[in-house]
């Protein structure tokens, strides 16, 4: 060593002050040069399965031969480095060394046997006893992947190598290169400094899982705050994965929801380019799917495994975190939080921190639907007990007045009145008729909104007030008991199929033609509704783009569960030559 031992130490306490884990690493490998005399370090950084995630380089390379990123790659990933012995390797023998067991090793290797310094257990030429050549099968496939060109780097540049590892793993791995001999002090040196530095990097990964853990729960403040005032689902659930990859430094969120018959869709994203992965379908084998089934989330390192997909969509993307969204045991969706290929690993103290935020959002969606249903409740409370008043007092009294001027009326006929008389008096009892039905029809309308507007009506509203966003009018066709009807039936076809199923094809049809005004870019579309003796089918049909522009599809969701309460099915697709068509269909009694 160059530097006396009270600046070794001293370098070793500046190390442990860094709370920033590029810090530590940066100050580890440039004090090891320096206290070393080596030109270069390497500092491969591991992730939770031992693969190499990023190589720092630092120092002068003047003069030295290029060693090749992916051999050494290969080479931090491979050789094992694990017990407090040092060794003397070719770098082309450590790259076939089965993995020992034992923690915290430094691996000395270079040119010639005779320069070893410092006491070893095994002498120069000889490889530990327990240290043990894979076949010959796994060299030849490692020497494929490796050329000759790649060894010779390895063999020009001597280099000594040291673990630095926390408490629960492997972080990353120094690697000096380019000095022509270590001797027992450099090697000593070293330990100290990744001791120092693996004492840094628990320090800092616990003062960050401090912050992380107060970002969480402003998260979970925020968006409990948000739902209890009154957000609608659709925006509600917009604000969960917002707010989740942002606070857990993710690159993008998705929140994937039960669907159409057994498939699970992602409805809502957030993140960079994200809207790409809206409408992607994941199958019932997924690993997504089994964590939702589960209802326990899962910490994964692969986005793609994760979707049993092989496209563009998840080629630049890595580590990915599940959190179902639970109700009662039983998952109403899951949130995916995904992070770039070679970033940092998602936790357990990640896990945790999103489950708990997933678990308030969910209640709080509980509640805050609750909360409009208490609303809807007594506001029909409300009308009910208006529409009781108007019955028993208002009604009432107009029949008594009505039944006064009748009495009046018939009195006078019989003495030959003044004509105008006569008229004004039958005026007057039209008028109270009249104004009695107008207070039914209100009393009605108070009663349930829709009752007194036949569906016919109101499905022909539907489809004319859409006209100004489609920027043309949709063609209309209903049919009743094989005969087709307008606008002007009367209450006999909601007489037939109820109030509620009413309601769902007004749904439907609402539904489909949204999605075509928002997403579609069609220039025609037909609206069916076809009720036969005991059955009913509603279809939606344009000439867009397809399915796979829709942007949420929470509503066509909505349709599927509608339409099963009625025993009967849903089907959303695209057609060729383009287009997409909607089939709602349920049964009645």
């Amino acid at each position: 060593m160059t530097q006396p031992d009270t600046s070794l130490l001293q370098s070793a306490l500046t190390i442990t002050t860094r709370m920033d884990r590029a810090g530590i690493l940066h100050n580890l490998a440039e004090t090891s040069i320096q206290v070393t005399g080596a030109p270069i370090a390497h500092v491969g950084v591991l992730d939770g399965l031992g693969h190499i995630t990023n190589i720092l380089t630092f120092g002068d390379n003047a003069g030295l031969p290029e060693i090749d990123e992916k051999a050494l790659r290969n080479f931090l990933e491979t050789i094992s480095i694990t017990d407090t012995e040092v060794r003397k390797l070719s770098p082309t023998d450590a790259l076939f060394l089965e993995p020992l067991s034992s923690p915290d090793k430094i691996v000395q290797t270079e040119e010639q046997d005779n320069e070893t310094e410092g006491p070893a257990e095994h002498s120069t030429n000889d490889i530990p006893h327990n240290v043990t050549h894979k076949t010959e099968e796994n060299t030849a496939a490692a020497t494929d992947n490796l050329g000759d060109a790649e060894f010779s780097s390895f063999n020009n540049a001597p280099f000594l190598i040291s673990d630095i590892h926390t408490k629960q793993r492997s972080i990353a791995r120094l690697m000096l290169v380019g000095k022509e001999t270590y001797s027992h002090e450099d090697e000593q040196a070293v330990r100290l400094l990744t001791q120092a530095s693996a004492t840094a990097l628990e320090n800092a990964t616990l003062y960050f899982e401090s912050i992380s853990r107060a970002r969480w729960i402003t998260a979970s403040r925020s968006i409990t705050t948000a739902l209890l005032e009154g957000s609608d689902e659709e925006d509600a659930l917009q604000l969960i994965a917002d707010t989740m990859r942002r606070v857990s430094q993710s690159d993008i969120a998705l929140i994937i929801l039960p669907s159409v018959g057994d498939n699970w869709i992602c409805e809502f994203t957030s993140g960079k380019d994200s809207h790409k992965f809206v409408g992607l379908e994941f199958p019932p084998n997924s690993r997504a799917r089994e964590a939702a089934n589960a209802a326990m989330g899962r910490v994964l390192e692969d986005f793609a495994s994760a979707t049993l997909l092989d496209d563009a969509r998840v080629k630049n993307f890595g580590p990915v975190l599940f959190v179902p969204m639970v109700n009662k045991g039983k998952s109403q969706g899951l949130i995916m939080l995904v992070r770039n290929r070679y970033s940092k690993e998602f936790d357990l103290t990640d896990l945790s921190m999103a489950e708990n935020v997933a678990t308030q959002a969910v209640l709080a969606l509980e509640l805050a639907s609750s909360r409009q249903l208490q609303t809807r409740a007594l506001q029909l409370e409300d009308r009910s007990r208006i529409s009781r008043d108007l019955h028993d007092f208002a009604i009432q009294k107009l029949f008594a007045s009505g039944l006064k001027l009748s009495t009046l009326r018939d009195d006078l006929s019989a003495k030959h009145p003044d004509p105008l008389v006569m008229k004004t008096l039958d005026e007057a009892l039209s008028s109270i008729d009249d104004s009695v039905g107008q207070i039914r029809s209100i009393i009605y309308s108070l009663r349930d909104p829709k009752a007194t507007v036949p569906i016919a009506q109101r499905v022909t509203r539907e489809v004319s007030s859409i006209t100004g966003q489609l920027g043309f009018t949709a063609h209309l066709n209903l049919e009743f008991m094989g005969e087709k009807i307008d606008e002007r039936a009367g209450t006999e076809v909601d007489d037939v199929i109820g109030s509620d199923l009413s309601d769902d094809i007004v749904a439907v049809i609402r539904e489909g033609l949204t999605n075509a005004a928002k997403y579609a870019n069609a220039t025609e579309m037909f609206v069916s509704v076809v009720i036969t003796p005991g059955h009913v089918k509603v279809t939606v049909k344009d000439n867009g783009v397809g399915m796979h522009n829709v942007k949420r599809r929470s509503g066509l969701s909505n349709l599927a569960a509608r339409a099963r309460r009625s025993h009967g099915h849903f089907t959303a697709h695209s057609i060729e030559p383009s287009g997409t068509q909607l089939t709602w269909e349920a049964n009645f009694r």
